[in-house]
């Protein structure tokens, strides 16, 4: 009874991590995909520069970084932005890479803190990346990656039923005689008259 309530209880909490997986994921989609809409670019950097630059609240390195950094490659950072949240998002929902998704998460969610650019729903996904990094396999328990591997397995339990030694090129099944080389035995169907073994 203990182990299959301590079983039950795994289960659960897997489900509840792979929930805030999940949610982590659709919120970064979302992310990516109003910067998509809202046709995001490099307007939209350089108003990320120029408030580093002159907001008080933002760390002296940070404003070097925007100014050094981020304006010569404005084009760059313009598309990479939302590609980045998009690809977050979908690698979160799928399961693929849990722990280094939440972690490229925080991080990404460290420079926009940085840069004075938090919004409502970051301190929430800062929250579910925290929950993902701190269990990162029940999170990644019901992912693609592991449906993927479970069906493989099913597969091969399927292709390696216990038939005997067979040369499954032939048809033939192999059996040792008490010399060192097998003697082949063809196997034939009761339907065909002959004799079964040759």
């Amino acid at each position: 009874m203990t182990a299959s309530r301590s079983s039950a209880a795994a289960r659960l909490g897997s489900v509840l991590a792979g929930v805030v997986r999940v949610a982590l994921g659709a919120f970064w989609i979302h992310e990516g995909f109003v910067k998509y809409r809202a046709g995001f670019g490099v307007s939209d950097i350089a108003l990320v520069v120029s408030g580093a630059a002159d907001n008080p609240r933002v760390p002296a390195y940070f404003s070097w970084f925007a100014r050094s950094i981020v304006h010569p490659w404005d084009g760059v950072f313009a598309i990479a932005t939302p590609a980045v949240e998009t690809v977050l998002g979908i690698a979160l929902i799928l399961g693929i890479l849990t722990l280094p998704s939440a972690v490229a998460g925080i991080g990404l969610l460290l420079t926009y803190w940085l840069a004075d650019q938090l919004i409502a729903q970051y301190p929430i996904m800062a929250a579910l990346a925290v929950v993902v990094i701190l269990v990162p396999s029940a999170a990644a328990r019901y992912s693609a990656p592991r449906l993927c591997r479970s069906l493989r397995r099913m597969r091969r339990g399927r292709d390696s039923r216990p038939v005997g030694r067979r040369d499954r090129s032939c048809g033939h099944r192999l059996h040792w005689s008490r010399g060192r080389h097998p003697r082949l035995r063809t196997v034939l169907p009761r339907d065909q008259g002959g004799p079964r073994t040759r």
